[in-house]
């Protein structure tokens, strides 16, 4: 698998984890931090093919050196604002394993080329010795007439800075899994506990007439109810799963008053118990999904 591919990989296991409805409630109550995420994802996934395309030249002019030491720089941008918008940082450090190839960007393909250091000026322009080869000179003009130069292969800037870029997201990918997953040990309500009861329940219901202790335990549902409203606002679900709870209480409200009045015989009591069933099991099978496996 070339570099761009495993970088491709990675922006898409980020991708599908952060539209798992309960990680997607951590980001995307804050537009700007949501924004950020999916631009850097995508941009960084996007990037991987003009990388693929360049690497694929035979040679290279002037403007193709410029474009594509442009479009490192943009994906060193990208693993910043991605890194601070998955981890709630406002942290530069990111950039650190970058720094040379940063530097060379900004000091040689950069604008403006003149830099001043120390209250001395110098002036950096490229040059390309062999477009085949893809070696670029790098010339410095001091203020005090002084002239140095480097040569680099572009081809190997382009290939290390893609390793940086697949370190950071390996890292990055271990951090976000210990952060949801505290996340999702810190939430006070467990949701995959509720209903456990209610198959028992209702297999009585209906088999059994005016089981006072079954009639009597059915409200437990209830605070089940209560429950699955508290822990779905505490992990900003609530408003995705709203309809199947207004559809719960709808079923439990038309059947609590039926009962020692009609049993499982009556059609219209039946009809009420046997969906109230099916809402809940669908319900129940829904929570279990919830928790991500990362």
């Amino acid at each position: 698998m070339t570099n761009e591919s495993q970088i491709q990989t990675l922006t898409g296991w980020f991708f599908d984890r952060i539209n798992i409805p309960i990680i997607e409630g951590l980001y995307i109550h804050d537009a700007m931090v949501w924004d950020a995420l999916c631009a850097s994802l995508t941009i960084l996934g996007d990037l991987q093919r003009a990388k693929f395309e360049y690497l694929e030249l035979q040679s290279i002019n002037h403007l193709e050196a410029i474009g594509i030491m442009q479009a490192i720089y943009i994906e060193q941008d990208c693993m910043l604002n991605l890194q601070n918008a998955l981890l709630g940082k406002n942290d530069k450090s990111a950039l650190a394993d970058y720094k040379r190839i940063r530097d060379l960007r900004n000091e040689a393909f950069g604008h403006p080329s003149e830099r001043k250091k120390k209250g001395t000026f110098s002036r950096h322009f490229f040059d390309i010795v062999d477009k085949d080869r893809q070696l670029i000179k790098i010339i410095n003009w001091e203020s005090d007439g002084d002239i140095n130069s480097a040569h680099i292969a572009l081809p190997q800037i382009v290939k290390e800075n893609s390793k940086i870029t697949i370190n950071y997201l390996q890292n990055l990918k271990q951090d976000f899994i210990t952060k949801i997953n505290l996340q999702m040990k810190s939430y006070q309500t467990d949701l995959t506990g509720l209903f456990q009861g209610a198959n028992y329940i209702f297999e009585k219901l209906l088999s059994k007439k005016h089981d006072r202790v079954v009639i009597d335990t059915f409200y437990h549902i209830d605070e089940d109810i209560e429950k699955a409203i508290q822990g779905l606002t505490e992990r900003k679900l609530l408003e995705i799963y709203q309809r199947d709870i207004d559809v719960i209480k709808f079923f439990s409200d038309k059947l609590k008053p039926l009962f020692n009045i009609q049993t499982y015989e009556d059609t219209e009591f039946y009809a009420y118990a046997i969906s109230l069933r099916r809402e809940l099991n669908s319900l129940r099978k829904s929570f279990k999904n919830i928790e991500p496996d990362l």
